[in-house]
């Protein structure tokens, strides 16, 4: 933070400035879960880094335990990407709030379905 902060001061660029801000939202979000383990003892899983990790964990134990269940998951996952990716192609469908809870999910099962393709090459 403090490079960027001198970089800033000197040279600012919008993608600086983006990097910047991305930083400081992630710096503000692992305080908060310290925090909140240093109050109560657990940790509030908000920041994406603990969301992965908890996911991750919870997939490769499904894969272990039950590799069909597994694998009908990571078709259906497949399945809503394709279906949010039509949602948000046609321009006639949809408010603007609708439009942004679609691209939400679009970008959860993304990452879910990443997250299953990485695990399923460890397995290999």
């Amino acid at each position: 933070m403090i490079e960027m902060d001198s970089k800033l001061d000197s040279n600012p660029t919008t993608q600086l400035i983006i990097e910047f801000v991305r930083t400081a939202i992630r710096n503000k979000q692992c305080f908060r879960e310290l925090e909140y383990l240093n109050r109560k003892g657990t940790l509030l899983m908000k920041h994406p880094l603990l969301q992965n990790f908890s996911l991750r964990q919870c997939l490769k134990n499904l894969l272990r335990t039950n590799p069909d269940k597994f694998l009908a998951d990571y078709t259906l996952a497949k399945n809503n990407i394709s279906r949010y990716q039509s949602y948000l192609n046609n321009p006639q469908k949809g408010a603007a709030q609708q439009r942004e809870g679609w691209q939400s999910c679009l970008c959860e099962h993304t990452e879910k379905v990443n997250l299953m393709s990485n695990i399923l090459k460890e397995m290999q």
